[in-house]
């Protein structure tokens, strides 16, 4: 039997390589996925070992999937996993699928396939893994975002985690007006609502605290002094976060495709708007 290649991968963006057409062996669709096998001799690379990678596939014209991807880290969102390969002249983007110890896929089940009932609709730590998922899609403006276009991958320990599959296009276009929110109101009541409002999620994403945050704070449990703005000795990081959220998304566009360089602007923008909004005042 030939390696599963899948857990030996990184599924970090890199590239697999120029492939001819019969590396495809099969194909077959999972409750609407449609799931590929692809057979990589041995030797084909100097790390890994000849093996089938399981995986699901898009052919692209461009790798703004691939920025999506990348920028998910920022703002501490789980990676869908990726790799690039070309077959046949063809540029493909890979996605990681998760494998069972019998080598079998395991479909990642649609959010909007859980009952209302679900328990874990209600389990606070999920809730807001997914809360954050929405969020994310929101900053970006990623299109067709909804329940079905998050999945339930298992994790470790019986966890389960939110990926967001629906990378593929932006709402937001070059020089064209952005100040809005892709969210349904469905989807905005079952996941935020009264009870949460999206900017606490977004500053915990991004790790956040203003001055106001850090000035509620009564005392200093160490030193058992009151907490100032004047003791703390600085001033609103939010300039210096976006600085340096701007830079590190730069980084990610130069690094797949220079031409989406605009699209930072709006990501920082559509960020700071969520820090900006201060719900404890």
């Amino acid at each position: 039997m030939m390696n599963i290649l899948n857990n030996m991968l990184p599924w970090d963006g890199s590239h697999l390589g120029n492939h001819p057409e019969t590396r495809i062996m099969y194909e077959w669709r999972i409750e609407g996925t449609i799931y590929k096998s692809i057979s990589l001799a041995d030797g084909w690379s100097e790390t890994f070992p000849g093996g089938i990678i399981y995986c699901t596939t898009i052919c692209v014209k461009d790798l703004f999937p691939c920025i999506v991807e990348d920028i998910k880290k920022l703002f501490d969102i789980p990676r869908r996993g990726i790799h690039r390969i070309i077959i046949n002249g063809c540029e493909y983007i890979l996605y990681y699928v998760p494998i069972s110890t019998h080598g079998e896929i395991i479909w990642e089940t649609p959010l909007n396939r859980l009952d209302n009932k679900h328990p874990l609709r209600v389990d606070p730590k999920f809730r807001r893994e997914v809360q954050k998922v929405i969020a994310f899609c929101d900053i970006l403006a990623l299109c067709g975002t909804g329940e079905s276009t998050i999945r339930i991958r298992p994790g470790a320990d019986h966890q389960y985690i939110p990926i967001t599959i629906n990378e593929k296009t932006t709402s937001i276009m070059k020089n064209a007006d952005y100040d809005y929110s892709i969210l349904s109101k469905t989807l905005f009541s079952k996941w935020f609502g009264e009870k949460t409002c999206i900017s606490d999620v977004v500053k915990e994403m991004v790790h956040y605290h203003s001055n106001h945050d850090l000035a509620r704070l009564e005392y200093s449990p160490e030193r058992n002094i009151p907490i100032t703005q004047s003791s703390l000795g600085i001033s609103d990081n939010l300039t210096v976060l976006s600085v340096e959220m701007r830079g590190k998304i730069d980084n990610i566009i130069r690094k797949y495709d220079g031409n989406y360089i605009w699209y930072s602007n709006f990501i920082v923008d559509r960020m700071s708007r969520y820090l900006l909004s201060d719900t404890n005042i």
